[in-house]
């Protein structure tokens, strides 16, 4: 059995500093979010999740004003964006754009594909030209009707409809999937205007420079992590569909329980050693499915495989350990892309661990009664946004691959 190690100070905070101070201030930034968005008054969303970082002023379609329509128009060089659900979107017969010519400009590299972008539109009656604030205030508010009705707006216009994932930010983090989930988590209809913070330089604006606009306008301002983070604390992610017994001659692990996901459906899995008790230390590990390294171990630098043999013979050691398997969704192409490439010091076919990897193993790990932690890792890193979800960090074990 390895020893157990901790990561050289301050990665690994006292329990009663850095969590607490987490949670303080994602409760600040979503109650500060709420007042704004129930009074009609727009947010700024930082998205600090991708490497090219946006921001974007968000606010709901059903309420807002003239001021925020002229605001949002303003900082974005004219473009005028509402997030609306795939509900919405088939209730007002939106089809998507058919050429990536016809998708709006000024959108951060790569975003979205041109099957979320959804054609243009414009109210029906009761408007003139369409571009005025007025007129785009009269078109972004039937888009967030409360009953939506096709016959209300034409095609093409000045406002452009985005079809958000039906799972929101926990299974897609981007700036559309947060602006709806704001507005739709504070009691809004499913419609939310947004559109990216342009600097002067016409350039999508930095997360420093839109937070210093956000404060000279007196905006309150969320993270996207933030309100990720908030969602997997106070949703159900996961529901357990199966377990049953299965011997294993790696680490003698007892049972599997598979655990449905409940944003996209999938299967997760958790090998299970011993019995688990709360006040005890559980030796944990989760590993991101490598489904071409994990079933033929490939001589490559990331050793999915490996690492997973590993971990299984040492929580197999253990009194009671879990090892937590979890499945993410793979692009298209991804299996074919990595067998083109098998050699090469690519990244294996799963994303690297997000805050929905965190959530979710969390929550299996809640479901199975756990509540203290012992992490099987390779390298010293801090896991206290773990405590964010309910689980206490209590220690490391250095995983031998």
């Amino acid at each position: 059995m390895a020893a157990l190690f901790v990561p050289p100070s301050p990665t690994i905070p006292r329990e009663t500093e850095r969590p607490h101070h987490l949670r303080e201030t994602i409760n600040d930034e979503i109650s500060g979010a709420r007042t704004a968005i129930q009074s009609g008054h727009p947010v700024l969303i930082i998205d600090d999740c991708a490497s090219a970082s946006a921001s974007a002023l968000v606010t709901a379609a059903s309420v807002v004003t003239n001021e925020a329509v002229n605001l949002i128009s303003r900082i974005s060089g004219g473009l005028i964006q509402v997030a609306i659900s795939a509900r919405r979107a088939s209730q007002f017969m939106l089809h998507p754009q058919r050429s990536r010519h016809e998708l709006p400009a000024g959108q951060p590299p790569s975003a979205y594909s041109k099957e979320d972008w959804l054609v243009s539109v414009e109210a029906r009656l009761g408007v003139g030209s369409g571009i005025s604030i007025a007129d785009r205030r009269t078109t972004i508010r039937i888009l967030g009707s409360e009953h939506p009705q096709p016959g209300d707006i034409a095609r093409p216009g000045h406002i452009f409809p985005c079809r958000c994932h039906p799972g929101g930010v926990v299974a897609r983090a981007a700036i559309p999937e947060a602006a709806l989930d704001l507005v739709v988590g504070f009691g809004m209809p499913d419609a939310a205007v947004f559109s990216y913070l342009l600097g002067s330089d016409g350039e999508i604006s930095s997360p420093a420079e839109a937070q210093s606009f956000a404060t000279s306008q007196d905006i309150p301002s969320i993270k996207l992590s933030s309100l990720i983070s908030w969602r997997l604390q106070h949703e159900p992610l996961v529901e357990q569909v199966a377990c049953s017994e299965l011997p294993t001659h790696l680490g003698n692990i007892t049972k599997i329980h598979i655990f449905r996901s409940l944003v996209d459906n999938s299967e997760q899995v958790a090998l299970v050693h011993g019995v688990i008790r709360p006040e005890e230390p559980t030796l944990v590990r989760v590993h991101i499915e490598d489904p071409l390294d994990d079933l033929i171990g490939l001589h490559s630098p990331h050793r999915s495989r490996g690492r997973l043999d590993a971990a299984l013979h040492q929580i197999g050691g253990a009194s009671s350990g879990v090892l937590v398997y979890l499945r993410p969704p793979l692009g298209r192409n991804a299996l074919s892309e990595r067998l083109s490439q098998p050699d090469s010091s690519a990244p294996p076919t799963s994303r690297p661990s997000t805050m929905m990897e965190f959530g979710v193993g969390a929550r299996i790990l809640r479901a199975l009664g756990v509540e203290a932690v012992t992490i099987l890792c390779r390298t010293p890193r801090s896991y206290d946004i773990l405590e964010l979800f309910g689980l206490r960090v209590v220690g490391y074990q250095e995983l031998l691959s």
